[in-house]
């Protein structure tokens, strides 16, 4: 090796190791981490499904059962801590001869609780209740939340909640 090529090694060397220093030193003035942006209180904006139904029983139907059903609410509180509480309107559904949503109406708003876990686009929530988890894939800005699910058995087919933070 010649003295050159060892100059340049050692000067590598020590321009990598510096460079390590003074990046740890910037590490412990780092101020802490904000919470995640999916914390915090969120109210339903729209529900929207796969499947086409007539929420209010005027003959027309429609994906969007927001417009029809304005008694349904839906709040999402996601703490800090890994907690939450989800309270939403159970939905009494009506259906016709040929198995479509003929009507719909509200019952009572139900609150669960459980922990959840954000990993990329996808929300994970254990509900207490139900004693297992849900996985929804999740979009989230600073004001709305998207989350996406279908429902078991697949009257309304692919769900999609949005949230508005409050």
């Amino acid at each position: 090796m010649t003295f050159k090529s060892l100059f340049l090694l050692l000067f590598s060397t020590l321009f990598i190791v510096s460079c390590s220093k003074d990046d740890s030193n910037e590490e412990t003035n780092m101020l802490p981490l904000a919470p995640p942006l999916i914390v915090g209180n969120w109210r339903i904006s729209e529900f929207n499904i796969s499947n086409p139904g007539d929420f209010n029983g005027d003959g027309m139907t429609t994906t969007a059962v927001h417009t029809e059903l304005t008694c349904y609410q839906h709040e999402l509180t996601i703490n800090e801590d890994g907690t939450f509480v989800e309270t939403s309107t159970n939905i009494i559904v009506n259906f016709g001869p040929n198995g479509n949503i003929t009507s719909a109406d509200c019952d009572v708003a139900i609150p669960r609780n459980g922990t959840w876990e954000l990993s990329n686009n996808e929300l994970a929530q254990y509900y207490n209740y139900l004693d297992s988890i849900i996985y929804h894939p999740v979009e989230i800005s600073q004001d709305r939340l998207i989350r996406l699910g279908m429902d078991t058995p697949p009257v309304f087919g692919t769900i999609e909640l949005i949230f508005d933070r409050q």
